[in-house]
């Protein structure tokens, strides 16, 4: 029992995190000018938010991470962040989840190799 009020903050701090789901990591996050360049329809818009994290940081990722994962569900292969606030009560992201032609599916373009 002397260990029951460690265990429930250990509970606590490991409830605060979201993970970015494997798939999710792939979307990438465009710029206004890559999203009307790319050819994109919309799928809808995907919220995140958090107010657990142990700071501004920590929300702002937990509340991203959030946004792909509610994206990759929708079948987006980007997003388009519309809009951000962080406060110190929390962080909250709202973001159109995109499917776009001329996206690669990686957040980290590679270049083609020829041959």
């Amino acid at each position: 029992m002397r260990n029951l009020p460690f265990l429930v903050l250990l509970f606590l701090l490991s409830s605060c995190v979201t993970p970015l789901m494997e798939e999710a990591s792939q979307i990438k996050l465009l710029s206004l000018e890559e999203k009307l360049e790319s050819n994109c329809s919309s799928i809808g818009l995907v919220y995140g938010g958090s107010s657990m994290g142990n700071n501004t940081g920590g929300d702002m990722e937990n509340s991203m991470n959030e946004v792909m994962n509610k994206a990759y569900q929708k079948g987006a292969n980007a997003v388009y962040l519309k809009a951000m606030n962080s406060a110190t009560g929390g962080t909250g992201v709202v973001a159109e989840a995109l499917s776009c032609e001329d996206v690669r599916g990686d957040k980290y373009p590679r270049e083609e190799v020829n041959g």
